[in-house]
């Protein structure tokens, strides 16, 4: 719909009546081809497009224990929890109530 909107725009204010009329239909086949030779391109040369498993982009990753982590966790006699500590008050915010 952007594009189509850009074109009609252009269309008009290029080429007035005329512009207006075809700038949106010649817009649709420009990208249609744009599209169809991207993913031709893409499919013929994989070399060039790694895969998300190849690419690092340096993030840490920490994990977060959620549902039966926390149940196990939490059970007498469980190991799971082991190196956590219980000294330190929940600080969890996206379940923390206000307090009046």
């Amino acid at each position: 719909p952007a594009i189509s909107m850009i074109a009609l725009i252009a269309g008009a204010e290029l080429f007035g009546l005329w512009g207006a009329l075809f700038a949106s239909p010649i817009a649709g086949v420009v990208q249609a081809l744009t599209v169809a030779f991207w993913r031709e391109w893409k499919a013929a040369n994989p070399n060039q497009f790694p895969t998300g498993s190849t690419v690092s982009y340096d993030l840490a990753v920490v994990p977060v224990a959620t549902g039966d982590a926390l149940s196990a966790a939490d059970s007498p006699g469980s190991t799971a929890g082991s190196e956590n500590t219980r000294d330190e008050p929940d600080t969890d915010t996206s379940i923390a109530t206000p307090k009046a």
